[in-house]
């Protein structure tokens, strides 16, 4: 071998290197995550300053509740225990916690949060804080559990044991424990590390980036029909009738709670609309055809329709006999809502959008049902975009950048999203004013919607002051409609001027609201701040929006012999990224893609941004790669193609007005071969 073929060898090694430690890195934000939060302890004795808690397995425990009337219950410790569900290894909190499992301690049960192992650890469930609602829907707190030996003691008296003969035997037991911390105003921890690690027989997926959101089918359950008889059980002790109904999601049948209805309590129905008669048509009517539960009236607000829609509303109205509010005034949906409330004579208000439409007949009924429930204040629903199984809300969760809809635009019938999220009924930060339902009594108590915030975030206001006032939010996704979204209002990211008010309004709210501020209970805080799914909150420099390639000036023009149809590229988007912080952060311009050179081993090129703007000057920017194991699915005979993927993240003030082009070229890091190709769409920077 020559010394320059030895040379190129050795580059290419050093490329190779490179790669597959970027691959496994980017591949695996888990692993990264674990990294970055984990002490590497196994704490199994330590940690938390105690070594005195027992630790003992379902089937240990089985046999104390099964036959406490027969077993010494001297076996059961008084102090501490965990009892582990599953086969993996146990962790303890770290030492922070330690006042928490004291004997005089406040909490009477503990549980954490947990992942799997098949040669990898995968699958983070990171929990909420104690989700009542959550639990009635099944058995969240998982594999291990921390419980009291002496509550232990108190709640097996007399106690009638059921024979259960797996998990339900715990779940049964559980409730009966949780009656007993309440009556005794004790409390629930969670603590947000992960405590278990499941020895699985799921496959550790490498080249699987969503890896993270696999769900351990093990230690999902609770939600099956065979565990009614438990729930009814224990909501009779509770004081409430509740039957089930079984609804099948992607090939798995799960039971939800539906609550008896005591006596007939009226519903008022509000609808703030504005020249949007064709709309408010289609809602009217399919409330009217499709609601199966008739005790309730409609309001509708119109803020200043013109002359020829408001007759329309009125013919509608000689239809449908519902109550019509005309009053112009600029927009200011709180408003709206609030004149209509003053004309309520309903139990329970429903604040409905002219853009919904009603496909399920007993959805109010659920919904009431749910609401009528101790210390509930407002239920949601699922909302999908018509005629779709795209969802649009599944509830409203306060992320640190704010108040957001997560599985936005996910295929709700593709699979049961991160256990049961748009499944199975969760206490929820809030739901959306475009279907929720509220005591009219809990409504007026925290003063309705704030007027002052008029068109955005009001809601959220809403739930803020309700959830402050000690009501649980519930999203109920077993009800669902459609939400014809954006046909009453335009997108707020259109203008620089929406999303100033947009922003100031979220601003405002939090000033309303400190206590909310970067708070959810519902949400961990080791699951992502801004992303639509639920993964850990490990981001990568492509994901951090305060993070931003360099821009330099580049000596230009391209060279004829650089221009090469070897160099393919999927430009997938461009557009501009809204900051999401008032005074914090600037706009950005994002443009995603993925590229290869084809036949070629793709480790060897280094990749950079062209831009050339109509005055004929270029200009380079370096790239954020990604991972992208669907680039290899498709390309399996390319080399090194995982690593396809880039991101360029340009702050807006940098770019001067005007049209540009764009291209991408590629640098061989084992020779002088440049590659360079440009995409056909102009990228314009608005003033």
């Amino acid at each position: 071998m020559g010394l320059k073929e030895t040379y190129v060898q050795f580059q290419l090694n050093r490329c190779h290197k490179r790669y597959e430690e970027k691959r496994s890195f980017l591949g695996d934000a888990y692993g990264a995550w674990l990294l970055k939060n984990e002490d590497g302890a196994k704490r199994r004795k330590g940690g938390c300053g105690k070594t005195d808690i027992l630790w003992i397995d379902l089937e240990q425990l089985a046999k104390v509740i099964l036959y406490s009337d027969k077993v010494d219950m001297g076996q059961v410790p008084d102090g501490w225990f965990a009892v582990t569900l599953l086969h993996g290894e146990v962790r303890m909190p770290s030492e922070k916690w330690a006042s928490k499992f004291s004997s005089v301690s406040e909490f009477g049960l503990i549980y954490g949060d947990e992942d799997m192992d098949n040669g990898g650890r995968f699958g983070a469930w990171m929990k909420p804080e104690y989700s009542p609602e959550t639990f009635f829907s099944f058995f969240y707190f998982g594999s291990i559990v921390f419980l009291r030996g002496d509550i232990v003691k108190e709640v097996l008296k007399g106690r009638k044991q059921k024979l259960y003969a797996d998990q339900r035997i715990l779940y049964d037991f559980i409730f009966s424990y949780l009656e007993y911390l309440e009556r005794e105003n004790m409390k629930v921890l969670h603590i947000p590390e992960i405590l278990f690690t499941a020895h699985t027989e799921i496959p550790f997926e490498t080249e699987n980036p969503l890896k993270a959101e696999v769900t351990n089918p093990e230690a999902y359950f609770g939600y099956e029909p065979d565990c009614d008889e438990i729930k009814k059980e224990h909501a009779k002790r509770m004081g409430v009738d509740v039957a089930f109904q079984h609804i099948e999601h992607a090939g798995t049948t799960y039971s939800v709670p539906v609550y008896d209805i005591k006596g007939a309590p009226k519903v008022s129905v509000i609808i703030p609309s504005k020249d949007n008669p064709e709309v408010l048509t289609t809602c009217i009517e399919s409330f009217v055809r499709e609601t199966d539960y008739k005790n309730y009236e409609i309001i509708v607000v119109d803020n200043g329709s013109t002359e020829a829609n408001r007759m329309e509303i009125v013919l509608l109205q000689s239809r449908f006999g519902f109550i019509y509010v005309y009053e112009p005034m600029e927009f200011n949906f709180s408003r709206m809502c609030n004149i209509g409330v003053e004309k309520a004579t309903g139990d329970y208000l429903l604040l409905l959008n002219d853009d919904m439409e009603i496909i399920q007949k007993d959805w109010l009924r659920v919904m009431l049902g749910q609401a009528m429930q101790k210390n509930i204040g407002a239920v949601g629903a699922k909302l999908l975009y018509p005629n779709s199984d795209l969802i649009q809300h599944v509830g409203i969760t306060n992320l640190p950048v704010g108040p957001a809809h997560k599985l936005l635009k996910e295929h709700d019938a593709k699979a049961d999203y991160y256990y049961g999220r748009n499944v199975l009924p969760y206490d929820m930060m809030g739901v959306t004013a475009a279907c929720l339902l509220v005591s009219a009594e809990a409504y007026r108590k925290v003063g309705g919607l704030p007027e002052d915030v008029a068109i955005s975030y009001n809601d959220v206001d809403l739930n803020f002051s309700l959830f402050e006032a000690g009501y649980r939010n519930v999203l109920r996704p077993d009800v669902v409609l459609y939400h014809h979204e954006s046909l009453s209002r335009g997108d707020d990211r259109l203008s620089d001027e929406k999303w100033d008010r947009l922003l100031h309004e979220k601003e405002h709210v939090y000033e309303r609201h400190p206590s909310c501020e970067g708070y959810d209970p519902y949400y961990s805080p080791n699951l992502a701040g801004y992303k639509s799914k639920y993964f850990c909150n490990y981001l990568y420099d492509h994901e951090i929006r305060t993070r931003f390639n360099t821009l330099k000036n580049f000596h230009g023009p391209i060279p004829e012999e650089w221009h090469n149809n070897a160099l393919t590229i999927s430009w997938e988007h461009l557009r501009l990224e809204r900051r999401l912080e008032l005074y914090q952060e600037e706009d950005a311009y994002l443009i995603e893609g993925w590229s290869y050179v084809l036949n070629m081993d793709n480790s060897r090129y280094e990749r950079s941004l062209i831009l050339m703007d109509e005055e004929g000057n270029y200009y380079s920017s370096d790239v954020f790669e990604r991972y992208r194991p669907d680039v290899k699915k498709i390309l399996p005979e390319q080399t090194n193609v995982e690593l396809a993927g880039f991101d360029v993240r340009l702050p807006r003030a940098l770019l001067k007005p005007g049209k540009y082009s764009v291209a991408l070229l590629c640098k061989d890091r084992c020779s002088r071969q440049r590659l360079y190709k440009e995409w056909d769409e102009i990228f314009v920077v608005e003033a």
